[in-house]
Formats: C-alpha cells, structure tokens, sequence
C-alpha cells in the first residue's frame, strides 16, 4: 500500500489540505457531505504515505501491545454506549475546549484533535477492560490480545 500511494504523495497532500478547508467552510451544507468524504479518503492515503516514511526513516516504530488495539478502536469508536459513542464524546469535548462555537481556529483545532481523542477513548475503555474484565475484551476483539 505505501508503494502504491507513494506515487501520487502530492496529489493526496494537496487534495486533504483542500477538502479540510472545504469542510470546515462548508460545514453543514450539502457540499460538506461530499468533502468530508473527500477528505477521509485523501487523509488516509496521505496518512499511510507519511506513515511508511516515517517507519523506514526511522523515526517511527512499530509497538506491537498497540497494533493488538487497532481493531478494538475501530470497532469502538462509532459505537454508542450510554447514548453517546467515544467520538461524539470527543467531539463535544474538543469543541468547548477550543470555544468551536465562537472561533474558527477553535474549530479548526476540535476537527483535528477530536479523532485522536476519540481513539484516546477507546484505548482507555481497552486497557479497562484488559484489566478488569480480560476474557471479556477476548470475546469481544475475536481473540487478538
């Protein structure tokens, strides 16, 4: 996968960098629905570019207690538990943190952190769970501990 994004790491750059502005402009109109989707796809293959440049440069490495995590997270993370899922909760959280609602650097600030707080979320919510109740998370992740 990092071989095929690699060639068009521009392409996907300069598109995540264009949708995110789109979403945050157009937050909240049709044309936000397409440029979130947009944005998804092209921060991802940016993310997995910069991600295997990162590991082969060395400046990253792999942690294997984390990867074991990777499907719980996604799994987790859309989930709603006691009518709010781990990233609405993030959401809510970093929008009163930055003051989204009266600043548009705010904003900017909670639609980027809101993810890493969500995962943050679920990893918690993990290592709880691999705590207390370890047969339990075993049944839930499929076995990957």
């Amino acid at each position: 996968m990092v071989t095929a994004f690699l060639k068009k790491k521009n392409t996907y750059l300069v598109i995540t960098i264009f949708s995110l502005f789109s979403c945050v402009v157009f937050d909240s109109t049709k044309i936000a629905s397409v440029t979130q989707q947009v944005y998804c796809i092209a921060t991802v293959a940016s993310l997995i570019h910069i991600t295997g440049m990162l590991l082969n440069k060395g400046v990253l490495t792999v942690r294997p207690k984390l990867s074991q995590t990777s499907f719980f997270v996604y799994a987790l993370h859309p989930m709603v538990i006691l009518k709010v899922s781990c990233l609405e909760l993030a959401i809510a959280l970093t929008e009163r943190m930055f003051f989204a609602s009266h600043y548009d650097a705010g904003y900017i600030l909670s639609y980027l952190l809101s993810p890493l707080l969500g995962a943050l979320l679920c990893l918690i919510v993990f290592a709880v769970l691999k705590t207390i109740m370890p047969r339990f998370l075993n049944l839930l992740t499929g076995g990957r501990d």
